[in-house]
């Protein structure tokens, strides 16, 4: 399907000082697109209109609008037809690729993929005797 429109939300914890920082916006594209490429520099235009530094965002989505099928789709006026027929057939060898060799293999050059340094301390860890038959507690009487 082809999006005709695209909304950013963004929202932090709906407790705390921040509930009511939250923010969405919307636009409607020039044309019928499912370049990833338009929607993703239409998100990131977006996402910076809605966000504020100093707000710890929790949540965020994004949700493409006015979905219409390919076989009626009318060109842009103003795109050349080579540069359409260029960017959908890159966009469709990235997701050709993605699907065929793993989630994410290939992306956009604003994605990050930065592997977390923190992790949780595990001295804490409760015991999984629901699930662990090795850890049941053995009682005798």
């Amino acid at each position: 399907l082809l999006a005709t429109g695209l909304r950013v939300m963004i929202a932090p914890s709906r407790h705390g000082d921040y509930a009511l920082q939250g923010a969405s916006k919307d636009v409607v594209l020039t044309s019928a697109t499912r370049d990833i490429f338009v929607l993703q520099q239409a998100a990131q235009g977006l996402l910076e209109a809605c966000y504020k530094s100093d707000v710890p965002y929790k949540k965020a989505g994004i949700i493409l609008t006015g979905l219409v099928s390919p076989l009626g789709e009318t060109p842009s006026l103003f795109a050349s037809q080579t540069a359409l027929e260029t960017t959908a057939e890159l966009s469709k060898t990235i997701f050709e690729i993605n699907k065929k060799h793993g989630k994410s293999l290939l992306q956009l050059g604003r994605a990050e993929n930065k592997i977390s340094t923190w992790s949780s301390k595990s001295e804490s860890v409760s015991p999984s005797y629901t699930t662990s038959w090795s850890q049941i507690k053995v009682v005798r009487s």
